[in-house]
């Protein structure tokens, strides 16, 4: 019987490798064009690195992501905050993926107008440096399970029912 937090251990090594065959299939797309841009391969290459250091560590990751480091059986009946967390956690590492995605998406647009920008500033246009931005700072924040929201919305919850006053007929 599967653990929710061997599950989330599984998730985390699923979407790294999906990363890693992601980034493959970029760099063998660059490098079989008729310029190989030997500075986009090493940037590519340096990608690998985190990919394998959160590959290796997805227990300890999930460790952060989820309220108890302990097993939690699936048939032990959860909390609402811990089942909020876990959601919060998997949310953001989707997040987190989509971020590493428009990350490399700025690169390959650098190193793509690089050789041009020498001889005339190109402008980037904004949202190609902010979305990734707040999307790393969101991502992150839902992966460590977003305490804040999860306090907010449990106190929402637990709110009292606001008395309706009765109407006259």
């Amino acid at each position: 019987m599967m653990t929710i937090r061997s599950g989330l251990v599984v998730l985390v090594k699923a979407l790294m490798l999906l990363l890693a065959f992601e980034l493959i299939m970029r760099l063998i797309d660059v490098s079989t064009g008729t310029t190989v841009r030997w500075s986009f391969l090493a940037a590519g290459a340096l990608v690998f690195i985190p990919l394998l250091l959160i590959y290796w560590s997805a227990e300890a990751i999930v460790d952060h992501m989820t309220p108890k480091s302990n097993e939690i059986l699936v048939e032990t009946p959860l909390k609402s905050d811990d089942l909020q967390a876990i959601v919060f956690s998997a949310t953001g590492a989707y997040v987190l993926v989509t971020a590493i995605r428009e990350t490399i998406y700025l690169m390959v647009f650098l190193f793509q107008t690089q050789p041009r920008a020498l001889v005339v500033p190109i402008p980037i246009p904004a949202h190609l440096y902010l979305t990734p931005i707040a999307n790393w700072l969101f991502g992150l924040y839902l992966l460590i399970g977003a305490p804040t929201l999860r306090r907010w919305l449990g106190n929402i919850r637990r709110a009292a029912p606001v008395p309706r006053p009765l109407e006259e007929e």
